[in-house]
């Protein structure tokens, strides 16, 4: 188990969707990539916090997000739309990819952060995790963000660890550094946990975003 201090968080919704819709209503069908039931709950209320923060945040006024199970899967539907405009940007913040890749550098420069073109992308992305857990410590009330990869995922881990010894391995989300470690060739044996993260709704927030990033879908209706 590796642990991450915490240098910054991309809070992103990790969506995808093609098309658009007419009337003051949007609706997709959602997949699930995960089997676990108990995730697939998470997902569902996860994807509605996700889809009405990122509205917000494009200072979407009025739009109301719904997820409502169906069986294995779920319908997200957008509602309240005010105009053509509205539905448009709607569609294209959904249609937005998602990216979750790790990332190595040899720069050490203690007083600023490596740039982005200082990190080189290793074989590691989304389709290497599993799920992301928030962990809190009832006594300590420390705050922490466990990442759990494939085996695959692991076993690649391992050797870029093995093969970047004494560098430096960065998360990045959407090209965005969200916490780094420093490599000390020790193996990987299911989980990296971010440390440090100030309050537990933070966590919240990043675990929801890359969990519905990497394991759930949209198809418009």
């Amino acid at each position: 188990m590796k642990r991450l201090t915490l240098t910054t968080l991309a809070f992103v919704v990790m969506l995808s969707a093609c098309g658009k819709s007419g009337g003051s209503v949007l609706t997709y069908n959602v997949t699930f990539k995960t089997d676990d039931a108990a995730h697939r709950a998470q997902l569902v209320q996860g994807l509605e916090n996700v889809v009405k923060r990122r509205m917000e945040a494009r200072k979407i006024e009025g739009a109301v997000a719904s997820v409502v199970p169906t069986g294995e899967a779920a319908t997200l539907t957008i509602s309240n739309l005010n105009d053509e405009a509205t539905k448009n940007e709607v569609t294209d913040l959904l249609a937005e990819p998602f990216s979750f890749d790790l990332r190595t550098t040899t720069v050490t420069n203690q007083s600023s952060e490596p740039s982005l073109d200082d990190w080189e992308k290793t074989s590691i992305t989304g389709e290497d995790l599993t799920w992301v857990e928030v962990l809190q410590d009832e006594a300590s009330g420390h705050i922490g963000i466990e990442l759990t990869f494939t085996e695959d995922g692991r076993q690649k881990l391992n050797a870029i660890m093995k093969e970047h010894n004494d560098e430096t391995l960065g998360i990045f989300v959407r090209d965005f550094l969200v916490s780094k470690l420093k490599i000390d060739g020790n193996e990987i044996k299911e989980h990296i946990i971010i440390s440090g993260v100030p309050n537990a709704n933070i966590a919240r927030i990043f675990a929801d975003d890359v969990n519905v990033g990497i394991l759930t879908s949209l198809s418009l209706q």
